[in-house]
């Protein structure tokens, strides 16, 4: 298809996204576009019922082309989610024992189960144990909220200024967190920045706020490199964190963010929500899509954050394949979505937001990039310009 320039595909895009696949034809539609400036884009518009987005990762990797090896080797993936054809070999290095392990064996152990317990328990009941956000200028009014936030219909595409890599390298090292931690803490700033820019007085006199995110997580499944489309499932998890908005500091922002992001890395904890979803998922259809409502209605954002190659990769693979210059996700939901990808170094990310609520996107563009770069920079003032009386 032919468009007259960039913003066109953008605007074609959010469209797109909006306009429901016919049910008696295959659920997904692939369209090339290209402008007279000899740009182009593949459009791939998917239903979430195929699969979620690692699924489709799995699917759709032998159409990627890479310098070397399979493309689901050059992506960043725990190990334990790749598929053991894609996995690299173990550090063979045999492990130095630590002589103090031994100490204080009962207590460590003693420690460790009640620790688990907990974090058992957090994860069952995280979804159970939220509570509305707060009004801010960045989500629709309370009222409109509760108990059930209907979806306008209305939603812009905006393509969020790209990042280098390395900036959010630095910045990791900066703070000595994750790479997610530090997408997440600049996510954060850039919402509590722009709520401030709004005129909101809450976060100007230091008043508490309620303000958090869904995060979608991805969990292992079966994929074959002579089939890999049997990975096309929905296996995922849903949780909730609360972004520290009400922070004055980047550094404490950071830290808050990390450690809200510390219980997706505790096995008990994901345990737990994995029983949680496993028992939702067999209450009456009409009981579980009034709950997951209002549960989606009690949070501002979605954030997603996925890895791609590491370098740069060919689409379709082969000789006519042509580089892929940048990557973006486009997803609709009834709250504001952010969705991050890494590919080939940069760090490509977009908000799909009502432009009733979010309606200054240029100003938010802008807080964006200044964000990663203040955390990246060990010398940047640490506040963000609000003066608490």
């Amino acid at each position: 298809m032919d468009m007259p320039d960039e913003k066109a595909i953008e605007e074609f895009g959010m469209k797109t996204q909006l306009t429901s696949l016919p049910r008696d034809h295959p659920q997904w539609k692939v369209f090339l576009l290209r402008t007279p400036a000899h740009q182009s884009a593949v459009l791939m518009h998917l239903h979430h019922a195929l699969g979620d987005g690692l699924g489709l990762l799995f699917a759709t990797s032998p159409l990627m082309g890479v310098q070397e090896g399979h493309p689901l080797a050059n992506i960043p993936l725990p190990r334990a989610i790749l598929p053991p054809f894609a996995r690299k070999p173990e550090d063979a290095t045999p492990k130095r024992r630590d002589s103090s392990a031994h100490r204080g064996f009962f207590a460590n152990c003693c420690c460790g189960f009640f620790r688990g317990v907990r974090n058992f328990m957090r994860g069952f009941f995280v979804m159970l144990a939220t509570s509305y956000d707060s009004d801010l200028p960045v989500n629709a009014p309370l009222t409109q909220r509760r108990p059930r936030l209907k979806f306008s219909g209305k939603r812009r595409l905006t393509r969020l200024p790209t990042v280098p890599l390395s900036t959010v390298k630095r910045a990791r090292e900066n703070h000595e967190v994750t790479l997610n931690d530090i997408v997440m803490a600049a996510v954060t700033g850039a919402i509590r920045r722009y709520c401030v820019h709004k005129g909101d007085t809450q976060l100007t006199e230091g008043r508490p706020v309620e303000c958090k995110s869904m995060l979608m997580l991805a969990l292992p499944r079966e994929c074959d490199i002579s089939n890999p489309t049997i990975a096309l499932q929905n296996k995922m998890l849903f949780s909730s964190v609360r972004l520290p908005v009400q922070e004055g500091t980047r550094a404490g922002r950071v830290k808050k963010m990390a450690e809200a992001c510390s219980d997706l890395k505790s096995m008990a904890y994901m345990m737990g929500l994995k029983f949680f979803t496993n028992l939702a998922s067999m209450s009456p259809r009409a009981f579980l899509n009034k709950a997951t409502g209002e549960s989606w209605s009690k949070h501002s954002f979605l954030i997603t954050n996925v890895p791609s190659t590491t370098g740069p990769m060919t689409w379709p693979k082969g000789e006519g394949g042509e580089q892929l210059q940048g990557i973006t996700m486009v997803i609709a939901n009834v709250m504001n979505q952010v969705s991050v990808i890494s590919y080939n170094g940069e760090l490509y990310s977009s908000l799909v937001s009502d432009p009733d609520v979010i309606d200054e996107e240029a100003e938010f563009c802008k807080i964006w990039l200044s964000e990663f770069e203040a955390l990246a920079d060990p010398m940047k003032n640490d506040t963000d310009g609000v003066v608490r009386p």
